[in-house]
């Protein structure tokens, strides 16, 4: 938060924001109806493609167009720590990372505007 002071960000929503916190919303109220087995599979895939969401956007939208160094460094040390949280969802994060099109790109153009 020291970085996104300095350089003078604000935490805005935006659309592709307000869209994931509807989906958690809904996800959480699903999980909750579940037990065991069941329950294990469901938060492990859901934590898949969040994290997967999370990955793209910080590959594709936030590095891409921040025009900060010293952002772009502490994004890429961002995308280093949640790449194993993905590979944690075993198998589905491995599954996940290979087979799914870019949520990113539908949630966010790419040349939507620059970080800087």
């Amino acid at each position: 938060m020291k970085l996104a002071g300095k350089l003078g960000l604000k935490n805005e929503d935006s659309a592709a924001s307000k869209i994931l916190t509807k989906k958690s919303q809904a996800d959480l109220k699903e999980l909750k109806q579940l037990k065991g087995a069941e329950f294990d599979e469901e938060y492990l895939e859901d934590q898949a493609l969040i994290h997967k969401l999370l990955l793209e956007t910080i590959e594709n939208v936030l590095i891409r167009s921040a025009d900060h160094q010293e952002l772009k460094t502490m994004l890429t040390k961002a995308q280093g720590k949640v790449a194993p949280h993905l590979d944690a969802c075993t198998p589905a994060g491995k599954q996940i990372r290979r087979i799914t099109p870019s949520f990113a790109s539908r949630l966010w153009p790419v040349n939507t505007g620059h970080f800087s």
